[in-house]
């Protein structure tokens, strides 16, 4: 197993309870959203957690990427 450091351990812990909290948010209080994005991927509702999963996992791994960079250079 990959030794992680304790600000990466944080960080994921993070994504997950983020990523959670955005699906149950957004099938529950949006109205209607379900059947939006099955107009969309109506073919696929494997896309529809695809989707997902890169609107809330975008912005975390970029900022992963950038931090591991950063890191590497020092």
């Amino acid at each position: 197993m990959v030794k992680m450091e304790r600000w990466e351990k944080y960080w994921l812990l993070a994504f997950v309870i983020t990523l959670v909290i955005v699906i149950v948010l957004v099938f529950v209080l949006v109205p209607g959203f379900y059947d939006f994005l099955l107009g969309l991927f109506w073919h696929d509702r494997r896309m529809i957690i695809i989707l997902l999963c890169v609107m809330v996992a975008g912005p975390y791994m970029l900022a992963y990427i950038i931090i591991l960079l950063i890191k590497r250079r020092k």
